[in-house]
């Protein structure tokens, strides 16, 4: 049974560090964790490089074969210039050239249309209806075309006074079908893009998308001017990639399971290409998706490039369009990234879950051991804390299997204990503001602007000798919480209990910015409790309380005074002095609250006071004016607002020298307050500097 005993006691004062120890082994979960995590990022690294270089990878394949098919167009024009060498060649007369016109479109049924427009006007045009969708006769819209009709050649003949336009339709062998002619002449190809741009560069030239005409279809051309032997242009030769060409050709590449191979405008992120109407509807990139990553390219300039939207990932790569286009359009590739590695991030997403998992079980470990250890360290934190704040109370004691935190605890209640019975002897107010702001105890003052408050009860050594103490202590008990309460509510410090005085003051230790306010607020609410506790002790036969205040503000020395031995946390200077003899000035007023001009000065716009009179109080050799303090101007009643102003407006004829108009307005208004005193007291003033 011994060693059993010597297992138990063991267990339960084992020191902190066995459970630190027994932590430490359960992190060996964590930090498998933390290496399953970096091997997933890593991993989740090296897809994403994978998956750019994919898509870069399918991005150059599409814009390889984009740049091959504008290659071979390229050759069109070239290939029919070596036919023409001058104006006259252009004409259905020459069967070299219509050979190659009517060959080139059979061949190339990628061509929309081919044409040679000359100087003087004169435009030979072979058109392969199916691709450019015309349906009907030009001149007769609401007339539908032969269903045999493939072909057609355009001539507009500009060499007679009288400019004729001839279109000629051929089946698919190029016989003829039909033809119309459209009169008059309004067509003009040395006014087109095409013709201008070929005539602008004197070389190959592409131009941007525009209507063809006469079919108003979108699309683009590639021309190149004639030449003849002088070096004159003579014409330019021009084939028409219509977009609905491009459109199909951007569809059919392939880009992952579901992506898109499109065309952006280079400057405004507009989609050229597919055309809306030849879309792929089973692809799941959006055009939101599309415009994203417009603004992803411009913004970062990367070529390729990862983005989200709506918590689905995106691979995309944007690659300006070769110079031949004058750089307008961008080769842009998006798919999402499940297209291309949906298995692999499936299987990293499995990865995470384990890991998930195998955290979750060091996780149960590690707050299992971190509770027994944090718990009693935490309350005892707390325990301190409330000691640092003089909350006393507490008899809370902490019960521990480790010897340490039972040592912690024993130390505690015992501090506890100890600045219990200390507090009682030190004002507790004033020890947790000066533990609050962190200050060192020691034999120190400074000057600071401070408010100071007196107040005394009125006739309280008669109420003594007429009560026995064990009555009247609980009464007095009673009146200094209530009033104690109030001044430390509003922000006050209690320097010291004088018998049955308080005195207070604001701003020190803790700073305010508008003392005098917080000073006139608790001498106001001590009044009103004194009115409820006093009518309360009336009802029971106890005797009332009635207190006067006296306050002022201005410049003292405020700290730690006394000796090394025995100090005392408190202020003195000139407004300490005037404050305790304002107090005592009540008595002759018969008034509750008396402040002084300073105090007067900060509130008189927040507060309903009036002037009482200009008095030389013990101590000072100057006279200072003084005033009642009655009620704020957000509560006053309408007698006293009266009172206030009646009083004030007779004060100042007073002030002023005209005394028997002040005589006569503080009559009027001791009709109305007969019991008045400062009414009476001026009143008398004035009779007696008459006499």
């Amino acid at each position: 049974m011994e060693w059993k005993n010597w297992i138990r006691k063991l267990l339960s004062n084992r020191a902190l560090q066995v459970d630190i120890v027994t932590i430490f082994l359960v992190l060996v979960s964590a930090t498998s964790l933390c290496i399953i995590s970096y091997t997933y990022s890593k991993n989740y690294q090296s897809i994403m490089d994978l998956s750019l270089s994919t898509i870069q990878r399918t991005s150059a394949l599409v814009t390889e074969k984009i740049d091959c098919l504008i290659h071979d167009f390229e050759q069109v024009p070239g290939a029919a210039s070596g036919l023409i060498q001058s104006r006259t060649d252009v004409s259905m007369n020459n069967r070299t050239l219509m050979t190659y016109m009517e060959g080139l479109v059979v061949t190339h049924p990628d061509i929309t249309a081919f044409y040679v427009g000359t100087s003087d006007g004169t435009l030979l045009e072979i058109i392969n209806l199916p691709v450019a969708e015309q349906t009907n006769f030009l001149s007769k819209p609401s007339v539908k075309l032969p269903s045999n009709c493939l072909y057609a050649i355009r001539l507009v003949d500009r060499s007679t006074p009288n400019p004729k336009e001839t279109l000629y339709y051929f089946d698919k062998d190029f016989k003829g079908v039909t033809q119309e002619i459209i009169s008059p002449v309004v067509f003009d190809s040395r006014s087109r893009p095409w013709y201008m741009g070929a005539q602008g560069t004197k070389g190959l030239f592409w131009t941007s998308i525009y209507l063809y005409d006469p079919t108003g279809e979108p699309g683009i051309t590639v021309a190149q001017p004639l030449f003849n032997d002088k070096g004159e242009m003579i014409g330019a030769v021009g084939a028409d990639l219509s977009l609905a060409f491009f459109s199909k050709f951007l569809n059919s590449q392939k880009v992952g399971i579901s992506g898109r191979a499109l065309i952006l405008n280079n400057t405004s992120g507009d989609i050229l290409l597919p055309i809306e109407s030849q879309t792929n509807k089973n692809s799941n990139v959006s055009d939101v998706v599309i415009a994203k990553a417009y603004r992803n390219f411009i913004d970062s300039k990367q070529n390729n490039f990862l983005l989200t939207e709506d918590k689905t990932q995106y691979l995309a790569a944007i690659t300006v369009f070769p110079i031949a286009v004058k750089n307008e359009w961008l080769v842009t590739v998006i798919a999402p990234l499940s297209d291309y590695f949906g298995e692999i991030l499936a299987t990293q997403k499995k990865i995470v879950l384990i890991s998930v998992g195998i955290f979750l079980i060091a996780s149960v470990f590690v707050v299992f051991f971190s509770k027994r250890i944090s718990r009693p360290i935490t309350t005892l934190a707390k325990e301190i804390d409330k000691i640092k704040h003089l909350e006393l109370a507490s008899t809370l004691r902490v019960h521990s299997n480790i010897l340490e935190i039972n040592t912690l605890d024993s130390s505690i209640a015992a501090m506890r204990s100890t600045i219990t019975s200390f507090a009682k002897y030190v004002p507790k107010e004033i020890v947790r503001q000066l533990i609050g702001r962190g200050q060192e105890i020691t034999l120190a003052g400074e000057k600071k602007n401070l408010t100071i408050l007196f107040c005394d009860i009125v006739g309280f050594t008669p109420i003594t000798e007429k009560i026995p103490v064990d009555l009247l202590m609980p009464l007095l008990a009673e009146y200094f919480d209530g009033m104690s309460r109030i001044i430390l509510e509003n922000e006050g410090t209690i320097d010291k209990y004088i018998g049955d005085s308080i005195m207070a003051f604001w701003g020190a230790p803790k700073e305010l910015s508008k003392p005098w306010m917080h000073a006139c607020d608790a001498a106001l609410s001590c009044q009103s409790l004194l009115k409820t506790l006093n009518a309360e002790r009336i009802a029971k036969g106890d005797p009332p309380f009635f207190t006067k205040f006296g306050i002022d503000t201005g410049m003292v020395i405020v700290g730690n005074i006394g000796t090394s031995e025995r100090m005392n946390y408190t202020a003195i200077g000139d407004p300490v002095n005037t404050a305790a003899r304002l107090q005592t000035v009540n008595a002759t007023y018969h008034t509750s609250i008396i402040i002084s001009e300073n105090v007067y000065q900060h509130i008189k716009e927040d507060y309903l006071t009036r002037p009482l009179d200009v008095v030389t109080v013990k101590g000072k050799l100057s006279t200072i004016k003084i005033y009642e303090l009655i009620e704020k101007n957000t509560s006053p009643t309408e007698l006293q607002k009266l009172l206030a102003k009646d009083f004030t407006a007779a004060y100042s004829e007073m002030e002023l020298g005209n005394k028997d108009k002040a005589l006569t307005l503080f009559q009027q208004l001791s009709q109305i307050f007969p019991e008045d005193e400062p009414t009476k007291i001026q009143i008398k003033k004035i009779l007696g500097s008459k006499n």
